[in-house]
């Protein structure tokens, strides 16, 4: 196997002798399979010596505190299993409470991320009908539905930037479902290519109402309470936002770019 394979881990890609210096371990993929022998070649794979240790200790669907399907685990990573964990430990908790238990693991950034994807799981799955992990509009902290006051999920925050924000971010979110490219948007709303994710991430998480904003850009109804956690919780400093958050040029300019992608132009 180690021959076939290279002598190089099929899932980091780390070689072992002669040309590098990864412990390569054969793994097992099943235990008493049913098609074939437990040793066949099919049932085989090589790693190395840290990707196996993972392979036989991660989460499994059957660890998380809340029901997971095998659709759900297509979007799902591991570590999200571990991160609904501490949020049945702590939560609903702010943002730095569950970061610190995690923060081994996966950096700030990361734990955003795989946040707003549990909360907006159920907009990414077909078949899933609940919301898995919910944010307080008011507190900042995270956790589940039944625990949350009040949902950050359809909420329009009175913050004019954060508004923008989570608007540009189902703009880009509704662009991408419409089979734009990413790097067509991604040049369109003047973001990283991977800057995209984390707002379409972003957008089916908050589920921004964007239907009931005018073209002028302010909401038809607003809740005028905005609490400071959540800028807080967001890492938005007063009176200002990251440049690749908010929407740039003339707003002529801009909704012209923004109507050819929703349009598929």
């Amino acid at each position: 196997m180690l021959a076939r394979r290279g002598n190089r881990c099929q899932w980091c890609g780390a070689r072992g002798p002669p040309r590098g210096w990864a412990i390569l371990h054969v793994h097992h993929i099943e235990r008493n399979p049913d098609d074939v022998e437990e040793d066949d070649p099919k049932n085989l794979a090589v790693t190395c010596r840290g990707c196996h240790n993972w392979f036989h200790h991660r989460p499994m669907i059957t660890d998380a505190p809340v029901p997971l399907t095998h659709a759900d685990m297509q979007v799902l990573l591991p570590n999200d299993v571990l991160l609904l964990n501490v949020l049945d430990e702590i939560g609903p908790a702010p943002f730095r409470d569950v970061f610190v238990r995690m923060k081994v693991l996966l950096s700030e950034p990361a734990v955003r991320e795989r946040l707003w994807v549990l909360m907006g799981l159920d907009r990414m799955v077909a078949g899933r009908d609940e919301q898995l992990v919910d944010q307080d509009a008011k507190s900042g902290a995270w956790g589940f539905p039944g625990d949350v006051e009040t949902s950050a999920r359809g909420y329009v925050p009175d913050d004019r930037a954060l508004a923008f924000q989570r608007a540009e971010d189902e703009l880009v979110r509704r662009a991408l479902d419409r089979g734009c490219s990413r790097e067509h948007v991604a040049s369109v709303f003047d973001v990283s290519r991977r800057n995209t994710f984390h707002k379409q991430y972003r957008a089916a998480a908050y589920a921004f109402p964007l239907d009931e904003f005018s073209r002028g850009g302010r909401p038809v109804e607003r809740d005028e309470e905005m609490s400071a956690t959540v800028r807080e919780e967001e890492d938005i400093p007063d009176g200002d936002l990251e440049p690749v958050e908010t929407w740039g040029g003339e707003p002529d300019e801009t909704n012209s770019d923004v109507s050819d992608l929703l349009n598929g132009d």
